[in-house]
């Protein structure tokens, strides 16, 4: 079969298990949700941190997300919220100004004990729970494996990738090889650049990942686990590398 049109992919790792004794950030909200209905000052206060802890723990789980974390200086104790209001900025989320007036808020009340009013802390979860409902669905994949993989097709079956049939022409690739802690860059001119998490900053990693997460607001993503990225990763690298792209394109297909 001869292909016509080539389209860039964006590969991910499969979502991550969730600890059962972790609180998710729709849990939080939920929590909040019914503090309002204790109707006193406590419940009040408890449903204001209850909104904060929401809104914190989603852009944390956003961050997670990414491979920031692998940075060399990425140190969660140290990270600001004015830091991660950056990143998430940078990433294509926006509004951030919602968490910082919550946050602000909350600290306040933390550390002044000034209480907001009833209505002020419903308006709040309000908010919470519109910018938790966006932020899904404009980010709603797991860490980013590989981008810019020029595939012909994809088949499925059952929602997994079966099969892929790539381009033979050579091309700029990046794979975050997650299992050995290395980001491999591939370019035009048939070379790959290694280069190990542990020398990069998350400032770098950011610059590395966050054109391509902009790039996927609203498109469908990808999951594949590390054997089968890997497999597509070295059978693209030997196969494009060493093959004659002439006029007709076959392309190189990859059973998984």
């Amino acid at each position: 079969m001869v292909y016509e049109k080539e389209k860039k992919i964006v590969l991910c790792y499969p979502p991550p298990k969730i600890d059962r004794n972790q609180v998710i950030p729709i849990e939080f909200l939920q929590w909040a949700k019914s503090d309002l209905n204790g109707g006193d000052r406590r419940s009040r206060g408890n449903a204001l941190g209850n909104i904060k802890k929401a809104i914190h723990s989603r852009i944390d789980e956003i961050i997670n997300s990414t491979h920031l974390v692998f940075g060399r200086d990425w140190n969660w104790k140290v990270v600001t919220t004015e830091i991660k209001l950056k990143i998430l900025k940078d990433l294509g989320i926006g509004r951030g100004d919602i968490a910082k007036v919550i946050t602000e808020e909350r600290n306040t009340y933390e550390h002044q004990y000034i209480l907001p009013p009833l209505s002020t802390i419903r308006a709040y979860r309000d908010i919470a729970e519109l910018w938790l409902k966006e932020s899904y669905e404009e980010y709603h994949f797991s860490r980013i494996a590989m981008f810019g993989l020029p595939a012909y097709e994809v088949i499925f079956v059952e929602n997994e990738i079966k099969k892929i049939v790539l381009s033979n022409e050579y091309k700029g690739i990046t794979y975050f090889w997650d299992r050995k802690k290395e980001c491999h860059q591939t370019s035009n001119n048939k070379s790959v650049t290694v280069t190990k998490y542990g020398s990069l900053t998350w400032k770098d990693i950011l610059s590395l990942e966050k054109g391509c997460i902009k790039g996927l607001k609203g498109k469908e993503i990808n999951n594949l686990s590390q054997s089968g990225l890997t497999r597509i990763f070295n059978t693209y690298n030997q196969k494009a590398m060493t093959r004659y792209s002439g006029f007709f394109k076959t392309g190189i297909h990859i059973t998984l």
